[in-house]
């Protein structure tokens, strides 16, 4: 008797129960609401290069740049416009216009990835014949543009 009540007395010293541990469960939600945005996403600044053009030049050929994006998943982009969609650049006058841009979703994924949708722009500049160009810009001149897009 005295083996078992000692055994008993040792067991209630370290917290030991005849009695199983309970469990309770709840439901939660987790919520988010997306602020939907696009990126530039160019490595380095997109040039439409016409490289060196000879005064008095016919059939100067159209200089592009691919212009990208990274934005939210789904977004559809409803407008794309330059800043200047006339100037010049080295003495001649030229024009500026952009595509409605190419998505591609090949790194968009959904759940814990969360990837973003990849837009293109291409941007394309014109310049027309017979300009006399700047003798002043005898080296490579360049014309800041912004392209902006909405969604």
């Amino acid at each position: 008797m005295k083996k078992v009540l000692i055994c008993g007395v040792i067991a209630a010293a370290f917290g030991s129960s005849a009695f199983a541990a309970g469990t309770g469960t709840a439901d939660f939600q987790v919520a988010a609401t997306v602020n939907a945005k696009c990126l530039s996403d160019n490595a380095t600044t997109p040039v439409a290069n016409f490289g060196a053009i000879d005064g008095f030049a016919t059939g100067v050929a159209d200089a592009t740049a691919n212009v990208k994006f990274k934005c939210t998943r789904g977004l559809t982009i409803t407008k794309a416009t330059v800043s200047k969609p006339t100037s010049a650049v080295a003495g001649f006058q030229y024009t500026a216009a952009v595509d409605g841009g190419t998505k591609s979703t090949a790194g968009a994924v959904g759940g814990t990835n969360g990837g973003a949708d990849s837009w293109t722009f291409k941007v394309t500049a014109s310049i027309a014949d017979g300009q006399a160009g700047d003798a002043t810009a005898a080296t490579a001149t360049t014309d800041d543009q912004v392209l902006t897009i909405e969604f």
